[in-house]
C-alpha cells in the first residue's frame, strides 16, 4: 500500500482561512446583537408610538419582527433552493441593512 502525504498548509493559506472564518463569526454575532438591540430599542418606543397614534392597543408591535420573519422564512428557503443559499442571504441581508438605514432616518 502506497501512502500519500500531504503539505501542511502554508502560511499565507492559513491567514485567508483564519481572516474568513474572523469576518464570517463577526457577521453571525453582530446579526444577533441586531436584533436583540431592535428588540430593546422597540420597547423603549412603544410607549412613544402609542401616544402619537392616540391607541392603547400596541401588543402587536412587539410581535411584528417576529411575525415577519415568520411570513417570509418558506419563500427565503424556496429561493435558496432556486438562487443558492449565498445569493438569498446576501440579498437578504441587503434588504435588511435597507430596512435599518429607512428606521434610522425615519
Amino acid at each position: 500500500m502506497s501512502q500519500t502525504r500531504t503539505s501542511p498548509p502554508q502560511a499565507h493559506e492559513r491567514s485567508r482561512s483564519t481572516t474568513r472564518n474572523v469576518l464570517v463569526v463577526v457577521a453571525l454575532v453582530w446579526t444577533v446583537q441586531l436584533v436583540a438591540l431592535v428588540a430593546a430599542l422597540s420597547g423603549v418606543a412603544q410607549a412613544d408610538i402609542a401616544i402619537h397614534f392616540r391607541t392603547t392597543d400596541i401588543a402587536w408591535f412587539t410581535l411584528m419582527t417576529l411575525l415577519t420573519g415568520t411570513f417570509f422564512l418558506p419563500f427565503a428557503v424556496k429561493a435558496a433552493a432556486l438562487f443558492g443559499k449565498k445569493r438569498v442571504l446576501l440579498v437578504a441581508t441587503g434588504l435588511g441593512f435597507v430596512g435599518d438605514l429607512v428606521a434610522v432616518f425615519a
